[in-house]
């Protein structure tokens, strides 16, 4: 499960679109869904899903903090 969103963002990373943080940002908005991302930093959670939260973070740190 986890590797299809490892999958999409290496996508979403190899091509050079306009919209890539949009893409980012979605693809955190269904990890979210999928694994019950908490909005607040919780260390169980984090303990018990360390591998989607390493990707979860990987994805968030590839955004631009810079908008147009």
């Amino acid at each position: 499960m986890l590797k299809q969103y490892e999958e999409q963002f290496q996508v979403i990373m190899d091509t050079k679109v306009e919209d890539k943080d949009l893409r980012l940002a979605k693809l955190m908005t269904d990890m979210e869904k999928k694994f019950n991302i908490p909005m607040l930093k919780n260390e169980d959670w984090i303990t018990n899903n360390l591998e989607a939260y390493r990707l979860y973070r990987k994805v968030s740190d590839s955004r631009s903090i810079w908008s147009d």
